[in-house]
This record gives C-alpha cells, structure tokens and sequence, in this order.
C-alpha cells in the first residue's frame, strides 16, 4: 500500500539544512576572495596611476628645465640681474638640481612644509611657464624693455600674461637676461616691463637698455620674455591623510604660495642623474643620487 509524506524527518532536515550552509559558505568564500581580487586589482591600478601621473608632471617640467629661448644649450651670455642670485631660489645658472634627505634636512628645503621624508629625493627644477611675449623694442634709449600687449585689459598689474612681481626672461639667439617685473605700464600697442631695484628679491641693475650702446642690452627682431619659475617636487606626509604623498613646491618655499598635495600613495622617490662632465650635453656619467 502507498503512503503519501506528511513531512520531513528531523534528520532529514538537519541533513537538508548542513547542505544548505556548505553551498552559502562556498558562495560566501567565492565572493569573499573575488572582493579581495578587485580590491587588490583596484589598488594597484591605482598605484601604477599614480605613477603615471607622477612621471607626467615630473616629465612636463623636467623637459623644459634649463629653456633659455631659440639657443637653448649654446649660450655664452645669461645675465642674471635679481639680487641673491647666488641662492638656491633665484639662481637659475642650472636647469635641475637635486637633493638626498638625510638625518637632516638641508638648510636650503628646511622652509618646505610639510617637510621632505627621510632617505627620498628633493627634485629642483627651473625653467619658462606658459608662452612667451614678443619683444617690440628696447633700442630707444629707454631702460624698460617694450613687448607686445597681447591682451586688452592691460594695467600696471597684469598684461599679456605677466604680472606685477613676475621673475622673466629676455631671450633671443644669442643670450638671455632674468628679471624681475616691479610693474607695468601700457603704453599704446606695447607694455613697458618696469624693472626697478625695489621688490622682493628686486633687481641688482635697475636702468639697461640700447641706450647703454651694449649689445648685450639690446634683443634682435626674434625675443621674447617669458616667465620663469623654480619648482620643488618633494615626498612629504600629508596633512589631510598623514600619509607620504608627491609635493609640488612652486617659487621660494616658505612664501606666499604653499607646497600642493599632488598624488597620495606615492611613499619614496628615488632619482638618477646624468652629468655632462664635457660641453657636448651628452651624460658622461650616470647614477648619481642627491647631487647638487
């Protein structure tokens, strides 16, 4: 005779339900180890980001370190007219400088905040930003170099993309000059680039000019003046995180502009340089690690 079930055994049911928490635990590790991949996925696309992020604002401005104009590489005669010119800040004789952070900060990057990491690199680079201005006169026997007023609000601020207080430079095919800008004053179609001794660092020389009858203070047909600047890539702890994170310093550390938090993550940077011992801006000697 056939009995229908009424129902399930407790065994039966423990059994049914044993089975039911292997099959939950197995989905629950096959989950459990697909979040741990993505994670680690995710972290280290992350990480190879920001490293290629790094080495694209370090590329940008390592390429144009050193830039003095059309005869970049052959110049006989930079002039540098800024007072201190001889300091870390505002000699700019060398494109790329480095530093190795030791036990001690060195005196020159002890004002950069936050501080640079022990054992990491100080990357120093110094050269143009943005385009440059045409230079339409200077052979008038006035002491202000003359450039094209590009823009149409013009004052003595701000013109054609440089302002009041702007370290610049003068440069044709054949030499360069560094100043600082105190003000402007447009005149006509041209501004006037006032460099007088005043200012912070100021200027050493505050009247040239044609008027001197020097070749070195008058700029052929093909100048321009453009603004340069000094930048401080650095790994320092962030101040948002406490995490290591790549700086970006720009001008005198310790003035009006702050470090920049650029990547997080980044912990070290490490750097290699080659110096050209000759005059054919070749490497003759490489893996040199914090020079100066």
């Amino acid at each position: 005779m056939r009995y229908s079930q009424k129902g399930l055994s407790l065994i039966e049911l423990m059994v049914a339900m044993l089975i039911g928490l292997i099959l939950i635990a197995g989905i629950g590790n096959i989950f459990i180890d697909s979040k741990r991949t993505y994670s680690f996925q995710q972290g280290l696309a992350r990480i190879q980001e920001n490293g290629r992020m790094a080495l694209e604002f370090l590329g940008r401005d390592i390429r144009m370190a050193g830039y003095t104009g059309c005869a970049s590489g052959e110049y006989s005669s930079v002039t540098n007219t800024l007072n201190n010119s001889g300091t870390l800040d505002y000699d700019f004789s060398r494109g790329v400088r480095g530093y190795e952070v030791g036990a001690s900060i060195p005196s020159d990057l002890s004002a950069l905040n936050p501080a640079p990491l022990f054992n990491t690199d100080v990357l120093i680079l110094k050269g143009p930003v943005g385009d440059g201005v045409k230079v339409v006169g200077n052979k008038s026997g006035d002491a202000n170099i003359e450039v094209e007023k590009q823009t149409v609000d013009c004052n003595s601020i701000c013109c054609s993309g440089i302002c009041q207080n702007d370290i610049v430079m003068a440069t044709d095919c054949s030499k360069a000059r560094i100043f600082q800008v105190t003000n402007l004053q447009p005149s006509g179609g041209n501004v006037k680039l006032v460099h007088s001794a005043s200012g912070n660092p100021g200027n050493n020389i505050s009247a040239w000019g044609g008027n001197r009858g020097d070749s070195r203070e008058i700029f052929d047909a093909d100048a321009e003046v453009v603004k340069i600047q000094t930048v401080y890539y650095y790994v320092g702890n962030s101040q948002a995180s406490g995490q290591p994170a790549l700086f970006m310093q720009v001008g005198v550390p310790g003035g009006t502009n702050p470090a920049r938090e650029m990547l997080e993550g980044v912990e070290s940077m490490k750097l290699l340089y080659g110096l050209d011992t000759g005059t054919d801006l070749v490497p003759d000697r490489g893996q040199c690690k914090g020079v100066s």
